[in-house]
């Protein structure tokens, strides 16, 4: 897969990312937008049937304080003994009667039936309670035939109303007058706290809330026209409400006054959220589990390509160095086969050499591919034995002399410790050391300075290889020693490798309980650190 392919792949799937999460963003803000406007109407349906009850109660306060109006709100067992004691012939007539304010006055329709006729009569009260009696003309006026069972409209019919059912009309007229005046009487010089009782206010609130569905904590306050608040259940007088509603106290006063009765709900916002606390969960579950799907691809995706790149890289290192041994061995093999060279047992002996050791290079070389599967597993097995490190550390500066000498470089050894000797493998010990010198001669762009430094940190066995090649960057140090990884050297070619050395040396380091460490400067040269626990050591 090419780099361009893989951009434009993260492109498209970041922007179906982001569209995905914008459209659940967009449902989740329209989800809380919805909730807050219910949440406002039902208040507001609220108050405003708290207000309505206490014009109510109010009214029927009044009504039940004038002298006769009380009467209207006995129970049904004295209505009935009142009647009984009431013999007026009113009652033989009277059906029904309502009530209308009119300009005039207020408006009685009395219907009465009589020998199989109806008639409705109005009656007007005007100033002091007189009186004015008038038929109605119009087709409210109608007679039936209980004969052949039909009704007919009549304006002709007249009003036969003895003087005791006419002094009945005109006191019941006064009465109804008189009610409704104490309804529409107002006092201006009344306060709003006298009106209205606290106690019952938040009752009524509770009530008509929780009708609405609604059980969140709230406060609420009487303010009179001033703006000064009077009652109510706020923590004190000067607090300030955030998020308010507010509402006309009696609204139906013929001379309104500015009145209000206000609520707040101080955890109005945690009430709404917890109320679609599922819808959030659930879109915010989605949005981490789309994430984690995009990480997760792209980490794939880009995992993929690296251990492409690495496996290329290291069959391409493989082919060069397998390829080189195989042919010099063709070319040994060729040379024999002339018999002037046959024939001299010095140059034979010498190709037979060539041969032998391209050989065991080219052993070497699979071997530690074929090692390299398993020195990671727990198949692994170390040979522990009583190992003395000082003479692994001065047989590896003797081996790679030479070939420092022929570099024009130099390794020194300082040994600080006290304690050399203790239980490791000395085969992969040794290898581990030749691994890091190695390395520290292959990266050098200049003669070579290599030095070793062995010494005892409290309960740690030390040893540190340092060197002034090209050092390594930051980024290529976390790198360093994954399996396969090889730094980048530029247009350098001449570095041999398939990228196992570094992984095979911190697997043996880890397998004696042991740690590892790099420090670089490009440029300026790398320091491997090596530190074995002191339980391994033998005194």
């Amino acid at each position: 897969m090419n780099n361009k392919l893989i951009h434009w792949l993260i492109v498209g799937i970041s922007m179906s990312l982001i569209a995905l999460v914008s459209i659940q963003l967009y449902w989740v803000s329209k989800a809380v937008t919805i909730k807050k406007e219910d949440f406002e109407r039902s208040v507001h349906i609220a108050l405003t049937n708290v207000i309505n009850l206490l014009e109510k109660e109010e009214a029927i306060k009044k009504i039940k304080s004038h002298q006769q109006g009380r009467f209207l709100f006995t129970s049904d067992e004295n209505v009935a003994q009142i009647d009984d004691l009431i013999s007026d012939s009113a009652y033989q007539y009277l059906v029904y009667k309502t009530l209308e304010k009119k300009d005039e006055g207020i408006e009685v329709r009395i219907v009465e039936e009589q020998e199989g006729k109806r008639t409705v009569t109005d009656l007007i009260t005007i100033g002091q309670h007189k009186p004015m009696v008038q038929n109605s003309p119009g087709p409210m006026d109608y007679s039936s035939n209980k004969e052949n069972d039909q009704s007919y409209y009549s304006s002709d019919l007249p009003i036969k109303l003895d003087t005791g059912l006419q002094n009945k009309l005109v006191n019941k007229t006064v009465l109804v007058s008189d009610i409704v005046r104490s309804l529409i009487e107002i006092d201006l010089s009344e306060n709003i706290e006298n009106r209205v009782n606290a106690v019952h206010v938040e009752e009524l609130l509770q009530q008509e809330l929780l009708k609405e569905g609604i059980t969140t904590r709230f406060y609420y306050g009487i303010y009179n026209q001033d703006k000064e608040y009077k009652l109510g259940n706020l923590p004190s007088m000067d607090f300030k409400m955030k998020r308010e509603y507010s509402i006309l106290l009696f609204p139906k006063d013929l001379i309104l006054q500015d009145n209000s009765l206000k609520i707040t709900f101080p955890k109005q916002i945690n009430y709404i959220y917890s109320s679609i606390s599922f819808l959030l969960v659930a879109s915010l579950l989605i949005i981490v589990i789309i994430f984690l799907a995009f990480f997760y691809s792209i980490k794939t995706i880009l995992r993929q390509k690296k251990l492409s790149e690495i496996k290329n890289d290291f069959i391409n290192n493989m082919t060069h160095e397998l390829k080189t041994p195989i042919s010099t061995i063709s070319l040994a093999c060729e040379a024999l086969t002339d018999p002037d060279i046959s024939a001299t047992p010095k140059l034979l002996g010498r190709y037979i050499t060539v041969i032998n050791t391209e050989n065991k290079r080219l052993f070497n070389q699979v071997e530690n591919v074929l090692k390299s599967a398993v020195w990671g597993s727990k198949a692994f097995k170390l040979s522990k034995a009583e190992t003395n490190m000082n003479e692994i550390i001065e047989s590896a500066i003797s081996k790679f002399q030479m070939q420092l000498q022929g570099k024009n470089g130099s390794i020194t050894y300082t040994n600080e410790a006290k304690t050399h000797t203790f239980l490791a493998d000395k085969a992969h010990i040794t290898n581990m050391l030749h691994n890091l010198i190695d390395n520290a001669i292959k990266y050098s762009n200049k003669d070579p300075e290599i030095k070793i430094k062995a010494w005892n940190d409290e309960d740690n066995f030390v040893l540190s290889i340092c060197d002034n090649g090209i050092g390594i960057s930051k980024e290529n140090q976390k790198k360093i020693f994954d399996k396969l990884y090889r730094v980048p050297t530029g247009n350098r070619h001449d570095v041999k490798g398939f990228g196992l050395g570094l992984n095979y040396v911190k697997s043996i380091v880890e397998r004696h309980d042991g740690k590892i460490s790099v420090a670089s400067r490009l440029n300026k040269g790398t320091t491997f650190t090596v530190t074995f626990p002191m339980h391994n050591i033998l005194n």
